[in-house]
């Protein structure tokens, strides 16, 4: 028994609803070409220039939220969040310290914005203190991990 494929039969039936065919059509291109190039003699007919590449602007991606626009203490309360992660994913045997990398780095840059904000702080705030035993806090478990204290043995 011959099994035949029915290409044949979608040729058929592309052909019937588009109005094409697989068949080249010549000299096609080369009127398509003339038109073009009959286009661009034409007077009154605008051109643009091309821009090279160093000319072109890139693409800025503005974040979601603007942390700059976050207050002080919420910006505090967000740390105190994500170190209290950092310490269930400590805590959980199940999580591995590959795992746990990126939100070190993400405690370690933002321990680093906090600290710029420490200096705006004026001297008698009660979150000054807070926020400088914190981020001493945040210090410690960095060289912790970066020296591999929690490494299992």
């Amino acid at each position: 028994m011959k099994v035949t494929g029915n290409e044949a039969i979608f040729k058929q039936l592309v052909a019937r609803e588009t109005g094409r065919t697989d068949k080249p059509v010549k000299g096609a291109f080369n009127s398509l070409l003339d038109q073009a190039a009959r286009a661009d003699s034409e007077p009154g007919v605008k051109t643009v220039p091309l821009q090279a590449p160093g000319s072109i602007k890139g693409v800025s991606l503005k974040p979601l939220l603007d942390v700059k626009s976050i207050s002080i203490p919420d910006r505090v309360e967000n740390f105190l969040n994500l170190l209290d992660t950092y310490r269930d994913m400590l805590a959980n045997p199940d999580v591995s310290l590959k795992e746990i990398g990126p939100v070190m780095e993400k405690v370690a840059g933002e321990k680093q914005c906090l600290q710029q904000l420490l200096g705006t702080l004026p001297p008698g705030d009660e979150l000054k203190g807070i926020l400088n035993e914190l981020l001493v806090a945040a210090s410690l478990e960095e060289v912790k991990f970066n020296k591999g204290d929690y490494n299992p043995v």
